[in-house]
């Protein structure tokens, strides 16, 4: 776990520390830009957590969600991931292309990305039924690991404990891939909490962070202990494990955040919930949140993204063709769906390795 978490965790320190708040960044289209947005631009955003508007927003989807993972989980689940899966996933790789594209070097992005692109013909070899399941797993996992012992081999800065969390990942997979992509799985739920830290300005940044830290860890945590059933138990109500009958069995589901052998342990669904509820804040904040960051910022993209509202309206059409599919076939959306989730949340990894040993190309302000 120390292999996501410390990266993470580090920027967090980073920005409370106010060592980010100097940084400049160069961009091809408007020259040198401030990594922090003006601050002003976000004190009335209604959809922001730094205003009254916006802090009653994330408590009525805090409240929303938590209601729904203790009442139905798997249905919660189903509904996230058919209904905004996608949708996320392009909606971060955007996000991801206009705030790091132009802040590493040619050759290494051309590294990270034929990186990328085994695991995405990893993930297709699977599908196509051509590699079994487990050797998969282990290829994908060892390109990760790869990819991000190769990244922080160039971190300036804290370059121990980097390489002290992907020893301890790579002890994992060795002794258990599927075990460590779970763990990539659990922990890709964090990811906002680092790229929002780095994006907003350095006075709103303790603020924003603070208050993050409750949908996105304490309420888990709170979900996972078992707290929240032992609430509706004393309520008199029952968490449902309701899944549309073609997609089989609920245990089907728990196989996204949980190895098989837990799945009749009585705590799995209060794990699952919690990573459900995650889940549920992670596309909340990048669905949400992170594009309203991004104008803010500035810059140019690598890659040619419809512009304003056909932006929105290209991804709702291909999320509805990909809700086309999960109707027929779920067990083939998936796959499909975990193909372009697994490319988005690999290459995540060396971009906050990255950012947290200060490798990027910031210039002194």
């Amino acid at each position: 776990m120390l292999f996501y978490f410390v990266p993470v965790c580090r920027i967090l320190s980073d920005c409370a520390g106010g060592k980010l708040s100097d940084i400049k960044i160069n961009s091809p289209v408007s020259g040198t830009l401030d990594a922090g947005a003006p601050a002003e631009s976000f004190q009335n955003d209604p959809l922001l957590p730094v205003s009254v508007a916006g802090l009653l927003l994330w408590a009525a989807a805090m409240t929303m969600a938590l209601a729904a993972v203790l009442l139905a989980p798997v249905a919660s689940f189903v509904f996230l991931l058919a209904g905004f899966g996608l949708a996320h996933v392009l909606a971060e790789m955007r996000f991801i292309d206009a705030r790091f594209s132009t802040r590493a070097t040619r050759p290494l992005w051309h590294v990270i990305l034929g990186g990328i692109a085994g695991i995405a013909l990893t993930r297709l070899l699977f599908i196509l039924g051509w590699i079994a399941y487990a050797p998969a797993v282990g290829i994908e996992v060892g390109i990760g690991i790869v990819l991000a012992a190769g990244v922080a081999a160039l971190a300036p800065r804290h370059r121990l404990p980097l390489f002290i969390g992907l020893i301890a990942f790579a002890a994992l997979a060795i002794g258990s891939p599927i075990h460590a992509l779970l763990v990539v799985a659990l922990l890709h739920n964090l990811t906002p909490l680092a790229f929002i830290a780095e994006a907003v300005p350095p006075g709103e940044r303790r603020r924003i962070v603070l208050f993050l830290l409750v949908p996105f860890v304490l309420l888990p945590l709170f979900i996972a202990s078992g707290a929240g059933h032992g609430l509706l138990e004393g309520s008199g109500l029952q968490p449902s494990l309701w899944a549309p009958q073609e997609a089989g069995p609920p245990e089907r589901y728990f196989s996204a955040f949980l190895p098989a052998w837990s799945f009749g342990e009585a705590w799995a669904i209060d794990v699952f919930a919690a990573a459900v509820f995650a889940q549920a804040m992670h596309y909340l904040a990048v669905i949400v949140v992170m594009p309203r960051l991004q104008p803010r910022f500035g810059g140019g993209t690598a890659l040619p993204w419809p512009q304003g509202r056909l932006f929105w309206l290209a991804i709702a059409g291909v999320s509805l063709a990909l809700l086309a599919v999960y109707s027929v076939d779920y067990a083939l959306a998936r796959q499909l769906y975990a193909l372009a989730a697994a490319m988005h949340s690999w290459l995540e990894v060396p971009l906050l390795v990255l950012l947290a040993g200060s490798a990027l190309k910031p210039t002194s302000a």
